[in-house]
């Protein structure tokens, strides 16, 4: 029979590995989805930018919205037709 250690080894890696591939879809989403929309709205002289947060990410979106706060903006869950994030950076200090 398996050792309670050895169960307990299996379960943290799997764990792990679902924690990394959990930030690596946050992450894509950022760099791709985010990150161009910040852009785009600071070049046009806009201090704020709703991002629509894709189906896959729906149950994620308050640790979306975590991250980007983390990031030194500020950020708002906005539920509606479509679940988006308002990130605004007009009081950066």
């Amino acid at each position: 029979m398996i050792k309670a250690k050895e169960a307990s080894a299996i379960t943290k890696e799997v764990q792990k590995k679902a924690e990394a591939e959990r930030f690596a879809k946050y992450n894509k989403f950022l760099d791709e989805v985010c990150e161009p929309a910040i852009k785009e709205a600071a070049n046009n002289g806009r201090y704020e930018v709703f991002v629509e947060i894709p189906v896959g990410l729906h149950d994620d979106a308050a640790a979306l919205t975590g991250m980007i706060f983390c990031e030194g903006y500020a950020s708002q869950l906005r539920h509606g037709s479509k679940p988006s994030i308002l990130i605004r950076w007009d009081n950066v200090k």
